[in-house]
């Protein structure tokens, strides 16, 4: 009859007469398995640590963005006060507003209706003549 251990080695026959589970564990598939679930239970955090600085990065890139943005316009308010508090602006307010003039200045006031009504009547209605025909015709009436 044949033996169970017949041609194993004495490592071998130690290792048969091993329960399962104690096999198991010293195997290298084992091993390898445990290093892969740690590799992958180490790797998420990491993963996750990685996409959360990628969205804080560009929230600093929109946020430096914006600020530029702020500061342009921030100098152009100030550039406007400069403006507003000028002698320029206040003459420029003082002829616009209340109508006042420098001394031996003369005022011209321009009716913007009566302007366009002119300019409406010199022009022939017909839109399709010649522009060279509008302009001879408003310079000969």
């Amino acid at each position: 009859m044949f033996h169970r251990s017949y041609g194993l080695s004495p490592a071998d026959r130690r290792q048969s007469n091993q329960p399962f589970w104690q096999r198991f564990l010293m195997s290298q598939r084992f091993l390898a398995i445990v290093f892969l679930v740690m590799i992958v239970a180490i790797s998420f955090p990491l993963l996750r640590s990685v996409s959360q600085r990628r969205m804080i990065e560009q929230e600093i890139a929109d946020m430096k963005k914006d600020n530029e943005n702020y500061r342009n316009k921030s100098q152009e308010l100030k550039d406007m006060i400069d403006y507003l508090q000028s002698d320029i602006s206040l003459e420029e307010q003082a002829r616009l507003n209340l109508g006042l003039k420098k001394p031996n200045e003369q005022v011209v006031v321009v009716n913007r209706q009566k302007v366009t009504e002119i300019a409406s009547s010199t022009v022939p209605e017909d839109s399709r003549v010649a522009n060279w025909l509008r302009w001879i015709h408003y310079f000969t009436k």
